[in-house]
């Protein structure tokens, strides 16, 4: 269940990044996008752009959609992420 959650977060982030990436060759923001069509290696730049976004994304939506899971003590759930059962658990 949590692999599944991470895969879905990870893919979003991921998709995240591409729009992101899209849009700042598209607005050309700092010459960033005319710097890689003048380059002769514009295509290993574009890959490494992409790729460095693309992670950085996908690792930035997993990591927020690990820290805001709700916590299941005792396959007791609460609505607002509270805690139910032992108070000497950690929250």
């Amino acid at each position: 269940m949590l692999i599944n959650h991470l895969v879905k977060a990870g893919l979003s982030g991921a998709v995240g990044g591409i729009i992101f990436v899209v849009a700042l060759l598209v607005s050309d923001a700092f010459g960033i996008g005319s710097m890689i069509i003048k380059s002769h290696l514009g295509g290993v730049a574009l890959a490494m752009l992409t790729v460095g976004v693309l992670l950085t994304f996908a690792a930035l939506a997993m990591g927020v959609s690990v820290m805001t899971l709700a916590w299941d003590w005792d396959g007791l759930e609460d609505a607002d992420h509270g805690q139910k059962g032992d108070s000497d658990r950690p929250m």
